[in-house]
């Protein structure tokens, strides 16, 4: 049997029989090829792997350029083995797959290292330090990571395939650090040292901003009888601290020197904390285990690398207990914290996300995260807040834990900045609680703005730091606009780029404008005064008005929703049928217009979005009910009956209520009665308005505001529903 072998952790490498295999036509193929190996057994359409790999060309012009790096491919692969590509790959006219079940053997070196580690993982055991069988497994999967996946391999145009690859990377560098930590602590609590150390010094160099890892190093060379190495070693560390960071060794580094410079380091001395883990020392590198259904995918990253190396830094690197990002609607603040949480979901036991868009309470929320933490539903929930708050506290105190609460300003004031809403005041608490006490685990925040708690903790404590995010550079704009399909003048696109601040929603919404409606001609759209706009609202404003009726209906009913709807979910909210290729060309169109975010659960809209149609809803609707000219009032229910008790609580929070206060100011509430009165009597007369939500919806404002509808004629309703003394035809 042919003998394969896929060399990826390191540089590119590839033999067959031995012999190395390195005649490939470009790196485009070679990116082919290890993508296809590292994402085996999945037939990938080929549509999808020429968007990966050709984003910046026409679809038609990816396909072609797709064809012809399988040509190479399989012609490089059977030059070598005649009809070795055949054994390896399945070709068909819509997808591409690499076999898992070749008949020849694959050896890749990214999939054996993960294999090693479940295999530890699965392996019953008290004491990792005790279980030669798992010793093994951890030893084989660090012989195999000999450097970074795919390092120094680069594909600057290929903006997907760029982030499939930082990704992967991050996540196997994580994992080997994981991996190479458990050995040295696994022989270090044998007193083995001399074993100890050469995985202790691959994890020094491997992450060498980790100071408890160089305090290993440190320890490791002390208790083998190098104390003069140990302390070269200590300079050497401090002076990469003040070149990098301008900041000295921690309090428990200096103690550790002052042990190793008196020679009262003895091989049984412990030093205090050294064995907090990012997971028990005892067992092997687990499995992590995540909460995030609620996370954004990622899509392609611009302009934030500083950002998410710094909050990396924050989370893992200097164990921060409270970091927050803040800064105005659309600037992507959720992107970056999706991008940080994926980035570090190896150094960490747990990734829990939750958004706080539609405003829970802290007791709401708190129930679902204290039993993702326990690992099984509560048995008792704690009475109060300071119990639950404490029990919150050891959990994160035993395991090494990201939360992420997103959107942080729905549960702020809009009137006072940094105030709490009424009823949401516990959340001032919980940033207080977690900012104060010790544990091993970090608090996320994103917001538009920031609590009041967040700014004095920062400061008085160096372990809270908060990241104000600001429009981004000319140069990442220019990369928003390039993968528009703009092709501006570096002046031209530095002008478009500082008109809207940098802000990446609306650069992103202004060069689909662009390429729409001025046909690519960055020039001429600078050069008209009417698409000038102001603000976000205003670029949204002629954005929307672009769309067409049924990608309207979609957008606003994913507003009303307050949730991720999937394509069968809004066919049933459509108030006249649509067939479902029209359905699909129109979410398709709005992915293509950067409206749409897509989660596990399906589409949704930004926050940017979602406030921007709330305020469309509320202003057209509030028109329609003054003038008697009913579009939206019949074409979308405001409260849904079928909607789960929180997403009507919401749907009444944000919709409902403003509508009927803004009616009631306007009309007055006699004249909001006669109002509704005269629609309904409309009604009964217009089968088109019958046929819709428009009955529903008075219902609904006339009870929201207390109004007695006895008498009303209500026969038009969608909804059976019980009313006391309500009149039918």
């Amino acid at each position: 049997m042919t003998e394969l072998a896929l060399n990826f952790l390191g540089a590119f490498a590839v033999s067959v029989e031995g012999q190395p295999l390195t005649r490939f036509r470009s790196d485009k193929v070679r990116a082919l090829l290890a993508y296809l190996a590292l994402e085996p057994a999945r037939s990938h359409p080929r549509q999808a792997l020429a968007a990966l790999l050709w984003p910046e060309v026409t679809d038609k012009q990816a396909l072609q350029s797709l064809r012809t790096a399988l040509y190479y491919l399989r012609q490089t692969l059977d030059r070598t083995a005649p009809g070795l590509s055949r054994q390896l790959l399945t070709v068909t006219h819509h997808t591409v797959c690499f076999k898992t079940e070749a008949e020849v053997r694959v050896i890749t070196d990214v999939i054996n290292f993960q294999t090693q580690l479940a295999a530890s993982q699965a392996h019953p055991h008290k004491r990792l330090g005790q279980c030669v069988t798992c010793l093994e497994h951890l030893k084989q999967a660090a012989n195999l990571y000999q450097g970074e996946l795919l390092a120094g391999f680069s594909l600057t145009n290929a903006f997907g395939f760029e982030e499939w690859l930082l990704l992967q990377r991050e996540m196997l560098h994580q994992r080997a650090l994981l991996t190479l930590k458990c050995l040295a602590d696994a022989y270090e609590t044998q007193a083995d040292y001399d074993r100890a150390y050469p995985y202790a010094a691959r994890l020094a160099r491997l992450d060498p901003y980790w100071e408890a890892s160089q305090r290993r190093l440190m320890r490791l060379l002390a208790r083998r009888g190098l104390p003069e190495q140990a302390l070269a070693h200590f300079a050497r560390y401090c002076q990469l601290l003040k070149a990098e960071f301008e900041t000295d060794p921690e309090a428990e580094t200096l103690n550790l020197i002052e042990q190793i410079r008196r020679g009262q380091l003895s091989q049984d001395a412990v030093e205090p904390g050294s064995r907090r883990e990012l997971v028990p020392s005892s067992q092997p590198p687990p499995a992590p285990r995540h909460d995030w259904d609620e996370i954004p995918r990622l899509g392609t990253f611009f302009g934030r690398h500083a950002e998410l190396a710094q909050l990396r830094q924050w989370v893992v690197g200097d164990d921060c207990r409270l970091v927050a990002i803040w800064g105005m609607g659309g600037l992507g603040k959720t992107a970056l914290a999706a991008h940080t949480a994926r980035s570090v979901a190896g150094q960490v036991e747990i990734v829990i996300w939750r958004s706080l868009l539609n405003a829970p309470t802290l007791d709401e929320l708190l129930p679902s995260v204290l039993s993702t933490l326990a690992g099984e539903p509560l048995a008792e929930y704690p009475n109060t807040l300071n119990e639950r708050l404490a029990r919150l506290l050891l959990y994160l105190r035993q395991k090494r834990c990201l939360l992420v609460l997103d959107n942080l300003e729905a549960v702020l004031q809009s009137k006072q900045v940094g105030q709490y809403r009424p009823g949401y005041e516990d959340y001032g608490q919980l940033i207080q609680h977690l900012g104060n006490h010790q544990h091993q685990s970090c608090l996320l925040l994103t917001s538009r703005e920031s609590p009041q708690e967040l700014t004095r903790l920062e400061r008085n404590l160096p372990w809270v730091q908060s990241l104000l995010l600001s429009g981004m550079e000319t140069a990442a704009g220019q990369e928003i606009l390039q993968y528009s399909g703009l092709s501006p003048a570096k002046p031209t696109a530095a002008t478009v780029v500082r008109r809207y601040s940098g802000n990446p929603l609306a650069l992103s919404l202004v060069a689909d404008t662009i390429q729409n409606i001025y046909l690519g001609d960055v020039e001429a759209f600078l050069g008209q005064e009417t698409p000038i706009f102001g603000d976000i609202r205003e670029v949204l404003d002629q954005q929307f008005c672009r769309l067409l009726p049924l990608e309207q209906d979609i957008l606003l009913w994913l507003a009303i929703s307050r949730k991720a709807l999937t394509i069968q979910e809004l066919a049933t909210h459509l108030i006249w049928p649509v067939q479902q290729r029209a359905l699909v060309e129109a979410l398709r169109s709005l992915q293509r217009r950067s409206l749409l975010e897509t989660s596990e659960q399906g589409f949704r809209l930004s926050n940017v979005l979602m406030e921007y149609l709330t305020d469309i809803l509320i202003e057209r609707v509030s028109r329609e009910i003054e003038s008697g000219h009913l579009e939206l009032l019949s074409s979308h229910a405001l409260l849904q009956a079928q909607a789960t008790t929180d997403v009507r609580q919401n749907q009444t929070r944000f919709i409902l209520h403003p509508i009927a206060k803004q009616l009631v100011a306007s009309l007055g509430l006699v004249g909001f009665d006669q109002t509704c009165r005269r629609l309904l009597d409309q009604m009964g007369r217009e089968s088109r308005l019958a046929a819709g939500y428009a009955a529903d919806n008075i219902l609904n404002l006339l009870l929201h505001v207390g109004i007695d509808v006895t008498g009303y004629d209500f026969s038009c309703l969608t909804i059976p529903v019980e009313i006391p003394h309500l009149t039918r035809n």
